[in-house]
């Protein structure tokens, strides 16, 4: 909880220049992920241990869609990840953390869409988070 209300105050402080226009920065977005996914996956994996292979399928999905699709919408990611299993790796946690991942994401993609500008824009957000989800797990 206290994850997803720092996120979204630092995605509104990252996202808006002085006259109030909401600007896409891919660093900014970056930043915003860094300091929020890792600590959401180690609340979700110190609950329940085995949704660490959950967070690793999560993460590998997300790089596939980078590689292999030129739809990034939230839509898209929302599809991908519903098809993981196995649903016992699903905890109530690592459910939140996805769908912390899935609101920071549609948040950034709106930005992109608002501004006009390319979805592979997006491209840096989700390796980003990928790479977040996985520093989030025990080494």
């Amino acid at each position: 909880m206290i994850t997803s209300v720092v996120a979204f105050s630092l995605l509104t402080q990252c996202t808006t220049t002085q006259d109030g226009t909401r600007v896409f920065d891919p660093v900014k977005a970056t930043a915003v992920v860094n300091v929020t996914v890792p600590s959401a996956v180690r609340i979700a994996v110190s609950k329940e241990p085995k949704s660490v292979q959950y967070f690793r399928l999560v993460s590998t999905t997300i790089d596939l869609l980078t590689l292999g699709s030129s739809d990034l919408s939230p839509d898209t990611l929302q599809k991908a990840l519903a098809d993981i299993g196995p649903e016992v790796l699903k905890t109530v946690e690592a459910q939140a953390a996805v769908d912390a991942v899935q609101a920071l994401y549609s948040a950034f993609y709106a930005d992109v869409v608002a501004q006009k500008l390319s979805e592979k824009e997006l491209d840096h957000v989700l390796r980003a988070l990928s790479s977040a989800i996985l520093r989030g797990l025990p080494q």
